[in-house]
């Protein structure tokens, strides 16, 4: 109980102002506090209509695309900023959204390989924690494609195609972490497709293991505890987080060309 001599400490929903639901956001996108709480009260006033739907659709990692600039957004010390591709810097999002070049449609973009409709997204690849996000590794996962999530189909790109060294500059990087968002399990993760011999053992084992009960030898041994731990893998949500920090940073990993098999030739 924090400051027990405080009554107000016994409120559990104090700190919320009496709504429990006030300071959620399992949409993952910027919520109106959070929007106060980088840009003050009245930050509707110091952006359009356009960029007002654009930054309560948004999350991190996100990009938009205005006129002749494309920015993702990041954390820099706590504020909300954007990262100027072109600039490979980070800049304020009054400075891009008051730019000399507005021309051309204003559009928001996300990573193809996150939740499209944004916030956390199931782990259903197996040991994938996380999602597949990592710039140093955009050969392997072509983590620089972004997919339009808002605009005019007409007038804006389907998707974005960022460099491959997009998250580098010259004394300031971004980093891209993964971070555990959760657990999603629902019905169909107790009882399989459906409820078969299988999903009832399933089911049994999950009870067993929350009740702590379960032993190594109870889960099967070794497989057992394989499995278990596959299906505890596909229960978790994973969300990616976007940082500023000091530096150039490294370029992406270029995987390794497979040697070239030469036939030997035929006496």
């Amino acid at each position: 109980m924090p400051e027990a001599g405080n009554p107000q400490a016994f409120n559990r929903y104090f700190y919320v102002l009496g709504n429990p639901l006030r300071y959620t956001d399992p949409s993952g996108h910027f919520s109106p506090e959070e929007l106060d709480k980088w840009f003050g009260e009245n930050w509707r006033q110091m952006y359009n209509e356009g960029w007002q739907q654009i930054l309560l659709s948004a999350e991190f990692g996100d990009a938009v695309a205005y006129g002749s600039t494309t920015a993702v957004f990041v954390e820099n010390k706590g504020a909300l900023v954007g990262w100027d591709i072109g600039t490979r810097s980070s800049r304020s999002l009054q400075q891009i959204a008051n730019g000399f070049d507005s021309s051309g449609e204003l559009a928001l973009y996300r990573p193809q390989n996150v939740n499209q409709s944004g916030g956390p997204i199931k782990n259903d690849a197996v040991f994938m924690f996380g999602e597949a996000t990592d710039p140093h590794a955009v050969l392997y996962n072509r983590s620089n494609v972004y997919n339009r999530v808002m605009g005019d189909p007409e007038n804006t790109p389907k998707s974005l195609e960022l460099p491959l060294d997009w998250y580098t500059g010259s004394d300031s990087h971004v980093v891209v972490n993964s971070h555990f968002a959760g657990f999603d399990l629902g019905i169909d993760d107790m009882f399989g497709a459906g409820v078969t011999a299988y999903g009832v053992y399933k089911a049994i084992r999950v009870g067993a293991k929350r009740l702590g009960a379960a032993t190594f030898e109870g889960l099967g041994g070794w497989a057992g505890a394989i499995a278990l731990t596959v299906e505890v893998a596909t229960w978790t949500t994973w969300d990616t987080f976007y940082t500023v920090y000091p530096g150039q940073g490294t370029g992406p990993v270029i995987p390794v060309p497979a040697p070239s098999v030469q036939e030997t030739p035929t006496p």
